[in-house]
């Protein structure tokens, strides 16, 4: 099945469980069921814009800034992958073996590592089998599906991770398989290539 086809599968899907269920979702946005609902439709901050109510200036729906990287020891093959989130002190080159300085956030201290990614919030289109994502580990449901940050700090300090999604099919349900783990969408970033 192609990428087109199966987005309009799932579009199809959202729209006819939608209606009978009366779950709604705004253009851009992931869909959320009655008054109960737990999944934040994304709230991107454009450069320039006013901030929203929790958001400063350029942060996007997961409180992260342009400069913020996610980073690794490691590269990602396969499986589970913890990211740390920092920032670049120094910029790879052949000097350093290709290697970049970070500020880890999460442990205060610099580190060298070629693995590094800027990333943003996935959206609709990214949400498909095998596609890299990052999800958010800092907030679970009872339901045991990881949840978008509950605020800045919870987003700042707590435990992202990379991955690939494994499973679709519980999508209309606000969920993804991401390796052996359900994720919210509104949980997920994707890596900027």
């Amino acid at each position: 099945m192609s990428r087109k086809s199966l987005l309009l599968s799932v579009a199809a899907i959202f729209l006819l469980v939608g209606c009978a269920a009366g779950i709604t979702a705004s253009p851009g946005s992931f869909p959320s069921v009655g008054a109960s609902a737990s999944l934040p439709g994304p709230t991107v901050v454009q450069p320039g814009a006013p901030p929203g109510p929790a958001y400063g200036p350029n942060e996007d729906r997961h409180w992260f800034q342009p400069d913020d990287f996610l980073i690794s020891d490691q590269p990602y093959q396969s499986g589970y992958l913890p990211v740390k989130l920092a920032k670049m002190k120094q910029a790879p080159s052949p000097a350093s073996k290709n290697e970049g300085l970070f500020f880890s956030l999460t442990e205060s201290k610099d580190l060298w590592t070629p693995y590094f990614w800027r990333t943003r919030p996935a959206e609709q289109p990214d949400l498909i089998i095998g596609a890299q994502v990052i999800c958010f580990e800092g907030h679970v449901n009872e339901a045991s599906v990881y949840q978008a940050p509950r605020d800045k700090e919870n987003s700042r300090t707590s435990v992202w991770f990379m991955s690939r999604i494994t499973d679709v099919s519980d999508l209309y349900k606000g969920a993804v398989g991401v390796d052996t783990y359900k994720c919210s969408p509104a949980a997920l970033r994707v890596p900027i290539m």
